[in-house]
């Protein structure tokens, strides 16, 4: 009889042991398997309209750990998915509901007349969103003052009511890489703070109220590899800062026959493009040949550079 219980007792607890270790299996399974709520976040979004890259992942290097992660949402190929509010069409806040939950996303590219500044602020708390391009939006200098701080790389802001004074707010900005700019209130004394950008390399920027006077601040630009002014007039003499420069491409609003060839030529310019429209005379031709020996140039019209 003892040994009967005995046996029983340890038959026991061997299932105890068993069932204790299936347990601990399943609660590492379920532990080490992602939820993989962007999966579904990727399905609204698609759904109302975007265009999302969803990155799978191995996030504990196990075959079951694998997870969806949004990283890209963009919608420059289509219409911005609007919904109607009080009778009027207005831009669908579920985008932006479902945009800020996305922990992973590094890129958004969205565009629509109606996006407000209230709308993308809070994307901006998004821990590995580095690109941004809200082009022909909204959104104005409060956006600017939101990103003090913000390790974004690149930044296009074409068509907004982004200002001069706005841009100050990107002085000494230590991860801004390229910026694309352009709006009525643009104006040249940006240059100023945007020269104290460590990092910046690219640099397009155009406003009606962009002057070469302000040209030299960016001399002090330590990184810029290429400038692209696409609105104003510049003169010759507003090019006399590129031989402190080691600024590769440029593109410049003016008369071909106006191109300083002297100043190009000991600059580290390797490329230049002239927004010009009118018909080239035998002066502009002669300019063109003369710089085509040792720097290559193209002469672009005011359509190509949005």
């Amino acid at each position: 009889m003892n040994q009967r219980q005995s046996h029983f007792r340890l038959s026991l607890k061997a299932l105890l042991v068993l069932v204790m270790a299936v347990a601990l299996l399943l609660g590492f399974v379920v532990w080490t398997t992602p939820r993989d709520e962007d999966a579904a976040r990727a399905k609204a979004l698609r759904e109302a309209g975007l265009d999302v890259d969803l990155e799978i992942r191995n996030v504990y290097g196990l075959p079951w750990s694998k997870e969806g992660r949004i990283v890209r949402a963009t919608h420059t190929l289509r219409p911005f998915p609007r919904t109607r509010r009080n009778g009027l069409s207005v831009p669908n806040p579920l985008v932006f509901d479902e945009l800020q939950h996305c922990q992973f996303l590094e890129e958004i590219a969205l565009s629509d007349s109606e996006i407000q500044s209230d709308d993308v602020l809070p994307l901006l708390r998004l821990p590995y969103l580095r690109h941004i391009a809200l082009i022909d939006t909204a959104v104005d200098d409060r956006f600017l003052q939101a990103l003090d701080g913000n390790p974004i790389l690149t930044l296009d802001l074409r068509h907004t009511f982004v200002t001069g004074v706005g841009l100050s707010h990107l002085r000494g900005s230590p991860h801004l890489r390229s910026l694309w700019v352009r709006g009525p209130g643009v104006t040249g004394d940006c240059f100023q703070d945007l020269a104290t950008c460590p990092k910046l390399a690219y640099l397009w920027i155009g406003g009606t109220n962009l002057t070469g006077e302000d040209l030299h601040h960016l001399a002090a630009a330590p990184s810029l590899k290429e400038l692209h002014l696409v609105d104003g007039q510049v003169q010759p003499e507003d090019l006399a800062f590129l031989s402190q420069t080691s600024i590769r491409f440029l593109t410049v609003p003016c008369k071909p026959s106006q191109l300083p060839v002297d100043t190009l030529m000991q600059s580290s310019i390797i490329s230049v493009s002239v927004i010009w429209h009118q018909p080239l005379d035998a002066e502009d031709d002669a300019v063109i040949a003369e710089l085509q020996r040792q720097v290559g140039v193209d002469i672009v019209g005011p359509r190509d550079t949005f």
